[in-house]
């Protein structure tokens, strides 16, 4: 099969997967986003497209986005969606055609990247492919305002792609320097950028001759300072004087025992991803022994042991095992995302590792077994795309009714008191007012004070005309004194 036919078919595969998309409505965040890109501040993009090099931009970054201590600064996603809603206005079908071009862009980008690593087009082939299928994808692409993820790991990708090509030939310097700007672009993506530092790195120790090292080191420091200014504009200077809520504040014992449960937790979700959950949230761990924490720190462990167990062995799966614990490090509730702590689409950027982990893992037991026919590793390797393929179209379903979404999520998190609030809400802008009261009714089973649950059956009596309930409950949601 050629270079250009295996391009066509995964175009056309990340395309049919994300096709019934197009009609999906705003969701959640996404509605506040939309109406805000009307805004003057916001058509400064608009107006001249680098407004966002400029030291005005920065210097007037608080008036014109949110930002507190979990926004990621991203004014290449504010970019885009002001692209998109100066050609396609509150049309949604162009914010999704957005994002599915964006993925196959990415898909196209795995499959060069690999390449160029290791030489190896059906290494490349099937790996793109895996990765274009993965279910877990679903929240980054039907979710517009998560484009976020998908631009960061485009320009990633990119920036890595260039270097990988100039440290290899030597011979064209503006690889590098394209390597550089798509880095810089990167991190006015999403701040998770920074670990293309550590991708890099681990590239030299894996597949740079030693007597090359010294070199290779020297053109890893524009990327280490850029990294380092990025930082401390993004975190220190915009975020200056903004408290983390005390919800986040965990003991140093607690907070380590959460981070090998979370990246445990996300092992599982690329492993098996069927449970599908807008809204997850994760138990504390209380002490080491209890059960879940015993299976995540085997499971942890297991997975650092098979990067040095597959170094001398099978350097693709070592390599990507380490890829995929540097991307997924900054999200691993090293500082804990109260609001978020597990998300689907944070994996969207680690998903790669794991798709060229689990093809080289098929074809090593492959020849480690020594099997005579290559068409039982492809026909594994198809079977598990369809199953993938099949599981995030339908998934994609949910994402065509708000009512629909939260109704999902509340049966996989019945004790998610938010969740029960959201699909109240879905309810209630649909007119069905009743279930919307069920919801909501729920949501204070759950959680008695709970703000958000006693606002909505405040406007529910309020639309009844019970004015005495209405004052009620909004006294209780301490918006009324």
């Amino acid at each position: 099969m050629t270079k250009k036919l295996q391009i066509i078919i995964l175009i056309v595969v990340s395309f049919l997967m994300y096709s019934n998309t197009l009609k999906n409505p705003f969701i959640w965040d996404d509605k506040g986003i939309i109406e805000d890109l009307n805004k003057p501040e916001y058509q400064k993009h608009l107006k001249n497209p680098f407004f966002f090099l400029t030291p005005s931009y920065w210097k007037e970054y608080t008036k014109f986005h949110d930002v507190d201590a979990y926004v990621p600064v991203s004014p290449i996603r504010i970019l885009s969606l002001n692209i998109d809603y100066k050609i396609w206005g509150n049309k949604t079908t162009g914010y999704h055609l957005t994002n599915i071009f964006i993925h196959i862009a990415n898909v196209i980008l795995v499959y060069l990247l690999i390449i160029s690593i290791f030489g190896s087009q059906k290494l490349a082939f099937f790996s793109a492919l895996i990765f274009s299928v993965h279910p877990m994808h679903t929240e980054s692409i039907n979710w517009i305002k998560n484009r976020i993820d998908m631009i960061a790991t485009f320009f990633m990708m990119l920036s890595f792609l260039f270097f990988v090509r100039f440290e290899k030939e030597k011979k064209n310097f503006w690889f590098y320097i394209v390597s550089i700007i798509s880095f810089f672009f990167a991190l006015l993506s999403k701040e998770i950028s920074v670990t293309l530092v550590g991708v890099i790195i681990a590239y030299a120790i894996y597949f740079v001759p030693k007597e090359n090292w010294e070199k290779t080191s020297l053109l890893v420091i524009p990327y280490f300072i850029m990294s380092i200014i990025y930082f401390v504009v993004t975190q220190i200077m915009l975020k200056k004087g903004l408290n983390i809520p005390a919800i986040s504040r965990l003991d140093i014992y607690t907070n380590v025992l959460l981070v090998f449960k979370t990246i445990a937790y996300y092992i599982k979700l690329l492993i098996f991803p069927f449970r599908f959950n807008l809204d997850r949230d994760i138990d504390l761990p209380k002490f080491l022994f209890e059960p879940g924490m015993i299976f995540s720190t085997i499971a942890v462990f297991v997975s650092l042991w098979a990067v040095y167990y597959f170094y001398k062995k099978n350097k693709v799966i070592s390599f990507f095992i380490l890829w995929f614990f540097i991307t997924i490090s900054p999200v691993s509730n090293i500082i804990y995302l109260a609001p978020r702590p597990i998300a689907e689409q944070r994996l969207y950027l680690s998903s790669i590792g794991y798709s060229a982990i689990l093809v080289s893992l098929i074809y090593y037991i492959y020849e480690f077994f020594r099997f005579n026919k290559e068409i039982f590793v492809k026909i594994i390797i198809y079977g598990v795309s369809c199953v993938f393929f099949i599981s995030g179209f339908i998934r994609n379903f949910d994402w065509q009714d708000e009512a629909r979404l939260w109704e999902s999520v509340v049966k996989t998190s019945p004790f998610n008191a938010r969740a029960w609030v959201n699909y109240g809400e879905a309810y209630y802008l649909k007119g069905e007012i009743e279930k919307s009261r069920e919801c909501f009714e729920k949501a204070l089973d759950i959680a008695p004070d709970f703000a958000m649950a006693n606002r909505g059956l405040a406007f529910y009596y309020f639309k009844k005309g019970d004015a005495q309930k209405a004052i009620f409950y909004f006294r209780k949601s301490g918006d009324v004194n």
